[in-house]
């Protein structure tokens, strides 16, 4: 009986660790996340960031065919009791541990006030027409005025430009500095489960897809690496992209993140009330329509039921964290009104 106690003990602490985040107290957890999390994340993506690819990546990547044979090697064992006993406490033990690695790197992140907010932002009720409107004109206004006469780099460039400039753009806002993004492996097989950047608590490690137009990478490459310092909420994290975008002084790096908000800004328009949205698309910058053209015509290439399967899938996760799901990435548009003061 004594054996199967230490199996045990790894599943209990992730349990009560998961508890503890999600009825936590918002000081509580702020604490927590500062003191803990925070030592955590540094630590954590100290290490990962001395090899060039993803260690999170290429672990997901390897765990399929590992689980596989190590099902078959139970399965062959026959009558062995003993071996299926040690594979289930080592499959168990696997999944507790990565489910403790999550709670502690971003768990109480989720419960604690947002570094947003930290930073003097709010994000408020869902916006009216009106306002999303005058949000969309605002970032209109914004895009008219970058030189952008230099046109964007390629998908690598964009990538290195992103690396070169962010860290200390959020470094300037009195945030800590992200260590740089790194490229996925497997660009298409991630692309077609819909996943254009991803950040993996197990080694802190931002990532994004260089399959993306080359427009899109460094607000993407910026939404990850907030996740990295602690924005747990896709809103905050993406709000934090953009500030670190407009802080970047570089214009395309501004126009990657301005384009963001415009996307959310007009698929909320589009569903409060179709009429502006029509009435308002004729008029956005030219950058803007060939940006959202060249990503429509990535998701019309990537698309397919495995990016609704995949969208399903981050959905439930993010909804068992306590947000929204996925429609809390559009909670950019609040703190953007904010932020504009509109």
């Amino acid at each position: 009986m004594r054996k199967y106690i230490g199996w045990a003990i790894l599943p209990a602490l992730a349990a009560s660790a998961w508890i503890a985040s999600r009825t936590a107290s918002a000081a509580f957890a702020s604490a927590f996340d500062e003191r803990i999390g925070d030592g955590y994340r540094r630590a954590a993506s100290a290490f990962s960031s001395r090899f060039p690819v993803s260690l999170g990546c290429t672990a997901l990547l390897l765990l399929p065919p590992l689980v596989f044979l190590l099902i078959r090697s139970a399965i062959r064992s026959g009558k062995n009791a003993v071996l299926r006993r040690r594979f289930l406490a080592a499959l168990l033990s696997g999944i507790s541990l990565l489910s403790l690695i999550q709670t502690v790197s971003c768990g109480f992140s989720f419960r604690a006030k947002p570094l947003s907010e930290k930073l003097g932002y709010t994000a408020g009720e869902r916006a009216d027409p009106e306002r999303l409107s005058a949000l969309i004109r605002r970032v209109s206004a914004e895009v008219g005025s970058l030189d952008l006469s230099c046109g964007f780099p390629d998908p690598q460039a964009a990538f290195a430009l992103a690396n070169e400039k962010l860290s200390a753009a959020f470094s300037s806002l009195g945030l800590p500095a992200p260590r740089a993004v790194k490229p996925l492996p497997a660009p298409a097989l991630f692309a077609k489960a819909g996943l254009i950047g991803l950040y993996l608590p197990i080694g802190c490690e931002s990532q994004v897809n260089l399959l993306l137009p080359s427009s899109e990478i460094p607000f993407c490459a910026a939404h990850e690496m907030a996740h990295s310092i602690g924005a747990a909420r896709e809103e905050d994290a993406a709000f934090l992209g953009f500030l670190a975008c407009e802080a970047s002084g570089d214009p395309r790096i501004r126009f990657s993140g301005l384009l963001a908000v415009a996307d959310e800004a007009l698929a909320a328009l589009s569903s409060a009330d179709a009429a502006a949205f029509a009435s308002i698309y004729p008029e956005l910058p030219a950058e803007i329509l060939s940006a959202r053209e060249e990503y429509a015509a990535f998701c019309d290439r990537y698309g397919g039921k495995a990016k609704i399967a995949a969208d399903a899938a981050g959905d439930l996760l993010l909804r068992a964290q306590g947000t929204e799901g996925l429609i809390s990435y559009g909670g950019v548009v609040s703190y953007a009104l904010s932020y504009y003061s509109l």
